[in-house]
């Protein structure tokens, strides 16, 4: 098993953190990115630091977006395997061996969400339009092209020069990877569990936005 970094981004996890989202990682280092939180999120990761070595604390006041704050992390990762998953405990950290070890085989791994029905109306639409999207501009098809919950070796993240600040990372990274030839692209199984209101961080606004860099990326313009 490669030794792992796990990136965790986090906006106003407060809640979150203290019930648990920094607890049983499988990971030899985990970078926790406090990306403007206007809440006690700082406090609580402090507060896990102090029950475990392995987290590091990367804190800034004005948020910048889950992009920048994945582009962060990954700059402050020690080892080359980097496991990207959310803070608010959506995804399970037991998956996150499962990930480490197929990236042996892949360029990126990406954690399909098997049981899609969780995923609300919304979300499950933008799903779709990215996926057709994504193969417009790729001739890819991505079987779960917004999970967050993904693998990458450190040296390709940073090859891909990515830019986008905010939710467009991933499909940012989807479509740059296929145009740069990390076409291995494996999935692992995974579920997802959305708590209360968690997916209200994505807003029209953010899907406005999306709808705009996917446009670019069919021409060749992202």
């Amino acid at each position: 098993m490669p030794k792992i970094s796990v990136v965790i981004p986090a906006f106003n996890e407060e809640k979150h953190i203290r019930a648990g989202a920094l607890e049983k990682i499988e990971a030899d280092e985990i970078i926790v990115v406090n990306d403007g939180s206007t809440d006690n999120t700082e406090e609580a990761i402090k507060k896990a630091m102090s029950r475990d070595e392995r987290i590091t604390l990367i804190s800034y006041e004005q948020n910048r977006g889950k992009g920048y704050a994945m582009r962060q992390g990954a700059l402050a990762a020690a080892n080359d395997t980097i496991v990207f998953t959310e803070s608010d405990r959506q995804f399970s950290h037991s998956d996150i061996p499962k990930l480490a070890q197929a990236l042996e085989n892949a360029d990126i791994v990406i954690g399909k969400r098997e049981n899609k029905h969780s995923i609300p109306n919304r979300r499950r639409m933008n799903l779709f339009l990215t996926k057709l999207a994504t193969f417009l501009a790729t001739g890819h098809w991505y079987h779960d092209p917004l999970s967050g919950f993904r693998a990458i070796r450190k040296k390709d993240f940073e090859a891909l020069g990515l830019h986008e600040d905010r939710f467009n990372i991933e499909a940012e990274m989807n479509t740059k990877a296929i145009w740069r030839g990390l076409r291995r692209i494996k999935y692992v199984p995974v579920i997802v569990t959305y708590h209360s209101k968690e997916f209200n961080k994505f807003n029209w606004k953010d899907a406005k936005s999306l709808a705009k860099y996917l446009t670019r990326a069919v021409f060749r313009r992202a």
